[in-house]
């Protein structure tokens, strides 16, 4: 029981009864008096009922001071209000350091005040202890909504609603193309605002198709820029000229009073616009309007003017206030900058549907939960040498990934089966796989083969297949959850052949004629056969490409091609094509050159050929000059690309063989990303405990057109299409990685099947 608060009311209801009393006496006529009458003695005068004393309201400010034009001064706005509207004592004591928190409390407590509210995250501590210590004293706090006790009224506010449309509207007026913001400390009252911020800026990118930059802030690692304190001026001066050299021309310091050392350099320069926090900086810093965009409102005096009148009429109870858009504790304030309607009228839409939830205003926190993505493969048989660098590839992004927050905080795992190059291993793996998880959301596979066995099982219980086996038939033949890290084998077929067509005369060998006369030279295998299919064939003779001869050789880097080779040319070809991995190519060129015949061929192949791992197999590096193959990435080459930077590190992180340096790993660590980034879209659209492999396939669709690692390489599922339509085309022009663009991004032909 609140003793204290019962008192006060007893003694003003005692007050306001006696004053009732006496208003209700009737009034005596008044008698005229007797002459030379003695005069009487006169009464005593009755006694003075005693006034009750006011009501005390206590603030205890966090550092900054009281006039702080920001955090402390809006919660003393509170009070102020409760002063001139219910009549009540205000005092605060302001904190210099975070050691006199205690001490403020404490005077407060002594002075016997009947309210006291402290201002702010860093003395939750210090309220909970006195609040524990004396249970019959009211108390409340500013940005603390998580302690339980009967005498505390805590508080939090929804201020990432409020910067949300702030930073919808950052984005919506920049000029530069970059906003920023900081903060004052890394704490969750700071980070909210800056999380809003963020998504706020990046909604409108989504709705508009920009691409607006945001400094300061990163909310998948929680961390960005911060000065450390919220009080120095000439730290927000810094912090302010630093990001408005990087080019933000907009920026929204979450710091207090640091924040009037940003607006002082933007006054200095005459250029950028500040967004202010806590309360209206266009009123605030009324002759530095101009400079202010808007205001992000956190409307705390409102919740200290209400917990006081709670106070004050008995209603108080212990418990906790979150300030919304929906109840205005949070709002969003225009400054002196002129806003155009249209914006204003995006911004004005947007409200409602933040208040239903239709719009999400926080990041999504998924810390405890984890994200398991499959894949199986041949490490211990014809395929090892190329799968152990897509596996490496895989587990070195995934734990990059994680490193860095995962998804949304959930961890991801991994899930591996060695199949030896079996597909009776692969689908035993798949079984296994989705008998222990009853929501297996991605499988990553390496091999056509198993891409073929397998496509329908992924459609049937709906587990997206992210594969860089590149059948056309396990894309489109009884397919739909398989898509590829590379264009189908026909299309890469088709777009080497164009472009042999268009060149004729500057890649023909000598004496070769003026046709293209095709030997398909290639394993015995699904993945060799892939490109020669009834579409391809069609396509030749549509193009005026003779197919001379067909032949298969050894899935085996000692096989011997040469009998191949020689009733290739007998049936007069000039081009020869493999479909195979980098051993394959290797054998037709030794072989070729054995034979002396090397210059009477073009020899091209599928984008697995042009890889480093060739020179392991090739008898002279020399060898390998003059070999054409469809790329759909970039290569390690393309330094600098960020997207290969990134995979440069983390390839030298895990201090990985020279060996796999190569479009496996290369591939994989793209192919995480393209994952990951579904993955994420689809928690986006359907929320994390809605999330499914159905969600994930959609959500690929759905993308469009992406650049994984930072263009390195460029996929797009939409209209119906389950492989990317682009590649480079690259000859070997030299030593290893001398991988040279003799054609630039092209599309390719689409030569899938008819499904």
């Amino acid at each position: 029981m609140n003793i204290k608060r019962i008192t006060w009311i007893l003694i003003a209801l005692l007050v306001v009864s006696s004053m009732l009393l006496a208003a209700c006496q009737p009034a005596e006529p008044a008698e005229e008096a007797a002459p030379d009458a003695p005069a009487e003695e006169a009464a005593p005068e009755a006694e003075a009922v005693e006034e009750a004393p006011a009501f005390k309201a206590c603030q205890v400010t966090d550092v900054g001071g009281i006039d702080d034009k920001s955090f402390n001064a809006t919660a003393w706005k509170g009070i102020e209000d409760a002063m001139a509207d219910l009549g009540v004592e205000g005092k605060y004591l302001e904190s210099q350091q975070q050691t006199d928190y205690e001490v403020n409390i404490n005077a407060f407590l002594e002075e016997g005040c009947d309210l006291i509210i402290s201002v702010g995250f860093l003395l939750g501590d210090a309220t909970a202890a006195a609040a524990g210590a004396n249970p019959d004293q009211m108390f409340g706090i500013v940005d603390v909504n998580w302690l339980e006790s009967d005498n505390l009224y805590g508080s939090g506010f929804a201020i990432n609603e409020a910067t949300f449309l702030a930073g919808y509207l950052a984005a919506g007026m920049t000029e530069t193309g970059i906003v920023a913001t900081f903060g004052g400390i890394n704490i969750p009252p700071v980070a909210v605002f800056m999380d809003g911020f963020v998504l706020g800026v990046e909604k409108y990118n989504e709705v508009h198709g920009t691409d607006v930059q945001t400094l300061g802030w990163d909310y998948v690692a929680q961390d960005g820029l911060f000065v450390g304190n919220f009080e120095s001026t000439d730290d927000g001066r810094t912090m302010g000229e630093s990001l408005m050299d990087e080019g933000a021309d907009i920026i929204m310091p979450v710091a207090g009073p640091v924040g009037a050392g940003t607006l002082a350099v933007m006054e200095e320069r005459g250029a950028g616009l500040i967004i202010g926090v806590d309360n209206d900086w266009s009123v605030q810093f009324a002759n530095q309007s101009e400079y202010v965009l808007a205001s992000a409102l956190k409307n705390m005096d409102l919740y200290v003017y209400e917990t006081i009148q709670a106070a004050m009429d008995g209603s108080f109870v212990g418990g906790n206030y979150m300030g919304t858009l929906d109840n205005g504790g949070v709002g969003l304030g225009y400054g002196g900058v002129d806003v155009p309607s249209d914006l204003q009228a995006e911004i004005e839409a947007l409200t409602p549907q933040i208040i239903a939830g239709e719009v999400s205003t926080l990041p999504i926190d998924l810390t405890g939960e984890t994200i398991t993505l499959y894949h199986f493969g041949d490490l211990s048989g014809p395929y090892a040498a190329i799968t152990a660098p897509l596996v490496h590839g895989a587990e070195d992004a995934i734990a990059a990934i994680n490193e860095a927050g995962g998804i949304y905080g959930a961890e991801l795992a991994i899930g591996f089966a060695d199949t030896g190059g079996s597909i009776d291993e692969a689908v035993a793996a798949y079984d296994r796989f989705t008998g222990e998880d009853d929501n297996p959301l991605v499988m990553i596979t390496y091999g056509s083969g198993e891409v073929e066995a397998l496509a329908q099982r992924f459609v049937e219980d709906k587990v997206v297949n992210i594969t860089a086996g590149l059948s056309a038939k396990g894309f489109y033949v009884d397919s739909g959850y398989t898509f590829g890290l590379g264009p189908i084998y026909p299309d890469q077929f088709g777009l080497v052949m164009n472009f042999l067509s268009e060149n004729w005369d500057t890649y023909k060998p000598a004496g070769a004629g003026d046709e293209i006369k095709l030997g398909y030279l290639s394993w015995p295998t699904a993945f060799g056969q892939g490109a020669l299919t009834p579409e391809t064939r069609a396509f030749m003779e549509d193009a005026g490409i003779e197919l001379v001869h067909e032949e298969t050789y050894d899935l085996s880097p000692t096989a011997d091609t040469t009998t191949a080779i020689l009733n290739a040319q007998a049936a007069g070809a000039n081009v020869l094509w493999t479909n195979s991995l980098a051993f394959g190519p290797a054998a037709l060129l030794n072989d070729l050159n054995s034979l002396g015949l090397r210059d009477q061929f073009v020899v091209a192949a599928d984008n697995w050929a042009m890889d480093l791992a060739l020179y392991a197999f090739l008898a002279d590096p020399a060898y390998g000059v003059g070999l054409i193959a469809p790329t759909p990435y970039l290569w390690w080459t393309d330094a600098d690309n960020a997207g290969i930077q990134y995979a440069e590190g983390l390839f030298a992180a895990n201090e990985r063989p020279a060996a796999e340096h190569n479009v496996g790993y290369l591939l994989l660590v793209a192919g995480v990303d393209l994952a990951v980034e579904a993955i994420t879209q689809a928690i986006d659209t359907v929320g994390y405990e809605n999330l499914t492999g159905e969600a994930v396939h959609d959500a690929l669709v759905a993308m469009g057109s992406y650049e994984a690692l930072d263009g390195v390489f460029r996929f797009d599922y939409s209209g119906g299409s389950r492989s990317p339509h682009e590649a480079q085309i690259r000859m070997i022009q030299g030593g290893p990685d001398a991988f040279v663009v003799i054609q630039d991004w092209a599309e390719t032909p689409d030569l899938r099947p008819s499904e």
